[in-house]
């Protein structure tokens, strides 16, 4: 996690304010447009978070949702 969220500090620290939040409105806009892709079966699977666990799928997008 800590070799990840370092890599991400280093690029947007390269980025001006304006690029960044270009940059994040497009990954958001990406992630919500995968998520409508989704069925509700497909939400209850469940995946790995590196710090929480074992989640469900609805659960680690909101995790991510609320960390954005």
């Amino acid at each position: 996690i800590d070799r990840y969220n370092q890599r991400s500090v280093e690029k947007r620290g390269e980025m001006t304010i304006d690029e960044t939040r270009a940059a994040q409105r497009m990954e958001r806009s990406a992630m919500l447009a995968w998520l409508d892709t989704l069925s509700a079966a497909d939400l209850e699977k469940t995946g790995r978070h590196p710090a929480i666990g074992i989640i469900p799928i609805d659960m680690y997008v909101r995790v991510i949702a609320r960390h954005q």
